[in-house]
């Protein structure tokens, strides 16, 4: 069980550090003004452009929503192993359940990063 205490806290520090990323990323964007509905001297003139930062700031934020979701299942999921709340084998299937949830999340940044970040470069 410590194992996968340990494999929970280490999932859930990754998804912390990938949202850190995201805030850095949305931080830059809007000191550029790329964010949609902020700054009135956006460079993009575009509306491909405009169009591309208001599905790729949906998307991405999203996307963080949900890792945010899945990073509170896999703490919670942490804390209460840790405090024998619950116990195996009875808590198998909600340990099964998270790790699918975020297994989910992670299967669709597999498909946004593609085509948000890699596609016209």
């Amino acid at each position: 069980m410590d194992k996968l205490r340990r494999y929970l806290l280490i999932s859930a520090l990754l998804g912390l550090g990938f949202l850190g990323c995201k805030l850095l990323e949305y931080s830059l964007e809007f000191h550029e003004g790329l964010l949609p509905g902020f700054g009135l001297n956006s460079p993009l003139t575009l509306p491909s452009a405009r169009l591309f930062m208001n599905l790729y700031f949906f998307a991405t934020f999203l996307h963080g929503i949900h890792v945010l979701v899945a990073v509170g299942l896999g703490l919670h999921l942490y804390v209460a192993l840790g405090r024998r709340w619950v116990e195996l084998p009875q808590a198998s299937v909600r340990i099964e359940m998270t790790t699918l949830y975020w297994h989910l999340v992670d299967a669709i940044w597999v498909l946004l990063y593609p085509s948000l970040y890699l596609i016209g470069r």
